[in-house]
């Protein structure tokens, strides 16, 4: 039965951290469109080069290569501020696959 119990439990934790980093992927996404439009650049075509040479060296590649903010009333925004939340979502999700990872140790050693 306990194994049961533990199936059901990893079952959900891979599903919730699955569902966090769609989330913190999408929000980061987001924000560099809000911020290559802010830039005068072309979001849609930014957004589509930062997915295709995958999340961080695309981010990394735009964040050497974009140009200086002409709107200042951007960098008060909300807009200007959705990296930070998509942060606070990779630290959960950092957090779950640490429990995720201990929890099966657990389970192995047992």
């Amino acid at each position: 039965m306990s194994d049961l119990i533990t199936g059901i439990v990893g079952i959900g934790l891979v599903f919730g951290i699955f569902i966090i980093g769609i989330i913190a992927y999408i929000k980061l996404l987001m924000w560099v469109y809000y911020d290559a439009n802010a830039r005068n650049m072309n979001g849609t075509l930014i957004v589509v080069l930062v997915v295709l040479f995958q999340l961080i060296p695309g981010l990394i590649v735009y964040l050497i290569l974009r140009k200086p903010v002409r709107d200042f009333g951007y960098q008060n925004s909300r807009n200007s501020q959705l990296w930070k939340f998509s942060l606070k979502y990779y630290g959960i999700l950092f957090l779950c696959l640490l429990i995720a990872s201990l929890l099966s140790f657990f389970a192995m050693t047992n």
